[in-house]
């Protein structure tokens, strides 16, 4: 069973650390959406999310075995406030009204 939306945002609020399953995502959404909640992402080296959202390393970590995915854990868990400000910042350049505004801005101009 799946749990309802309100269900998944209260865990995401309660996190500290988001690990990422699914390598080859073209994008994962839900990562940004970890991250706007203050969870710090971890994702697979593969895919959308490691080079699109958590830019190679800058916002988050990386993996390819689970021994990384727990070592970034710890770093995470070690440094948590500075990396969650890092990745809520992050997460602000998907909203809807930076889209909205960028959109706006390349058709006004040449």
């Amino acid at each position: 069973m799946n749990p309802s939306l309100a269900e998944a945002y209260s865990v995401l609020g309660r996190s500290k650390v988001f690990i990422h399953g699914k390598p080859h995502e073209p994008f994962g959404i839900v990562v940004v959406e970890a991250m706007a909640m203050g969870a710090v992402p971890i994702v697979p080296r593969s895919g959308g999310p490691w080079y699109d959202i958590v830019e190679a390393g800058k916002y988050g970590f990386g993996y390819d075995t689970v021994n990384e995915a727990v070592d970034a854990a710890r770093r995470i868990l070690s440094n948590y406030e500075e990396y969650s400000r890092l990745v809520v910042e992050r997460a602000g350049e998907f909203s809807y009204t930076r889209f909205r505004d960028e959109l706006c801005r390349r058709l006004t101009t040449n």
